[in-house]
């Protein structure tokens, strides 16, 4: 019996090892094809600091030496970003993405040479063993010591940090500006922040284009952005992205704060649109998803539903969606405004 306890023991170190040096192999071709460390006046000609904040929900500086050749992105925002920003060969791994097909196309072959990808989120001690200089995320709940470790854990080691998300304890709201700052900040971290510049331009040139075609549009439409929470609704209220975008575009945000709403609620305020949020987890049933929405017996009576205005809402166009917020804004523009603008088709 003994014997046998010792061949399992050996066996799982052994197996432990091969996938450990398989992560590790993946990664040092990775290496190869990334740029040579930075020299003195070949890249940042001083070191760039950038506003972010900390696991302790903190505004912080953080300070960046060199352009990182071994980062760790998570979720699909600062994903889609570094490749759109011509650097994804910095990228050794991409977390909390589902499948490719949710990708901007221009983005899928790039993703596609990430030595490592996954949905699943990252536990430390894989992180560790990829030796990253920089982790990216779009939510400051990965930075736990139930996951892949907090911000001081990291950069006690040298790794570099930034977290999109504004803490919703600080009261800040999450908005078309802070989007556009995200690009920008990665833009100045990577030496590239002429791209980035280009890209938060597009997004600022097409708002106004919208405002300008709206301006006669009255009255404008009244708006609820909801999302499945269990037998209740979340009602995303004005803090976040997808409110900003409506509110720049005209729409009327009916119910301000965020928080559980049911039918009743939904019925009372009647509103011209309903955007349903759908989530990562969600993407492969959207059209379930929007089913259980229009056609609820609760909900019947709804406006919105008989004049088919309800629209689903996918998280990396609504939230932290960074380089995809020209098709969130295109997207939010075609609900308010069917009229004026190409409709586009209710999936993705």
């Amino acid at each position: 019996m003994v014997d046998k306890y010792r061949m399992l023991l050996r066996f799982c170190v052994i197996a432990g090892i091969g996938c450990l040096s398989f992560l590790m192999t993946k990664n040092a071709v990775h290496l190869d094809r990334n740029d040579p460390p930075v020299p003195a006046g070949s890249g940042y000609s001083s070191s760039v600091v950038i506003k972010t904040y900390n696991s302790r929900k903190e505004q912080e500086e953080e300070k960046f030496d060199q352009i990182p050749r071994r980062v760790i992105t998570v979720w699909q925002g600062p994903t889609e970003t570094l490749l759109a920003l011509g650097v994804g060969r910095h990228i050794i791994a991409a977390i909390g993405i589902p499948g490719d097909q949710y990708l901007n196309p221009a983005y899928r072959e790039d993703y596609g040479k990430i030595p490592y990808t996954s949905f699943a989120r990252l536990n430390q001690e894989a992180a560790l063993a990829m030796h990253p200089d920089f982790i990216v995320t779009s939510w400051g709940s990965i930075f736990t010591e139930k996951s892949i470790g907090t911000t001081d854990f990291w950069q006690a080691r040298g790794v570099n940090t930034y977290i999109e998300e504004i803490p919703p304890e600080t009261g800040g709201k999450r908005t078309l500006d802070h989007e556009c700052q995200f690009i920008l900040d990665m833009g100045k971290i990577f030496h590239v922040s002429s791209k980035a510049e280009e890209i938060v331009n597009r997004i600022h040139n097409r708002i106004e284009e919208i405002e300008m075609k709206i301006s006669p549009v009255s009255p404008k439409p009244a708006v609820m952005i909801v999302q499945f929470a269990g037998n209740r609704f979340m009602n995303w209220g004005d803090d976040y992205l997808q409110a900003d975008i409506v509110t720049r575009l005209g729409g009327r945000i009916l119910v301000h704060r965020k928080g559980y709403v049911n039918e009743e609620e939904i019925l009372k305020q009647n509103p011209d649109v309903v955007f349903l949020m759908v989530n990562e987890w969600d993407y492969e049933v959207q059209d379930t998803v929007k089913r259980r929405f229009t056609d609820s017996p609760a909900l019947n009576s709804l406006k919105c539903i008989h004049e088919n205005r309800v629209y689903l809402l996918p998280l990396y166009e609504g939230q932290y969606s960074a380089v995809r917020t020209e098709e969130g804004v295109n997207r939010i523009a075609a609900g308010l405004y069917p009229d004026l603008f190409d409709k586009r088709t209710d999936t993705y």
